[in-house]
């Protein structure tokens, strides 16, 4: 019921994410519900205030956007409700703690460390064989070699 409210409010949040003018008065109105109760009922919900809560689902649409790469920061920032990329950038740096332009050199950093564990665990296993295929010839060789 609760993550029904929270599904709910986000995506009317969401539908309106390019509003500048969206906020808690017009997410109240959309919902149905008196400011006040939506207050309490988000602050409940998420412990975040609904101002912050409507900031975070900005931003997390910001980082959808930016990993497409389709965008500039400040397209993004206009696209996600923000009238100043610097207050934009401001807000995602407090959320994320790193600017919105880190974004892609984090991104390659990511996939770097990944493809690195990956490599690592290819090793890891090669090892694990290589230990195992000498542990077989040895109890063979061990058992001496038959011949027919």
């Amino acid at each position: 019921m609760e993550q029904d409210f929270i599904k709910k409010i986000t995506r009317i949040i969401e539908e309106n994410i390019s509003d500048e003018q969206f906020g808690v008065s017009e997410l109240a109105a959309a919902i149905g519900m008196s400011r006040s109760n939506l207050l309490r009922k988000i602050k409940k919900q998420t412990s975040l205030s609904a101002s912050r809560f409507i900031s975070q689902v900005r931003l997390e649409r910001a980082v959808g956007m930016l990993k497409k790469q389709d965008h500039t920061v400040s397209e993004v920032s206009f696209k996600v409700g923000f009238n100043s990329t610097s207050y934009f950038i401001k807000c995602f740096r407090e959320h994320f703690g790193y600017p919105p332009g880190e974004l892609g050199k984090r991104m390659k950093e990511e996939k770097e460390q990944e493809e690195e564990a990956a490599r690592s665990q290819q090793l890891t296993d090669l090892r694990i064989e290589i230990k195992n295929k000498r542990r077989s010839i040895l109890k063979w060789l061990s058992h001496g070699l038959r011949r027919p």
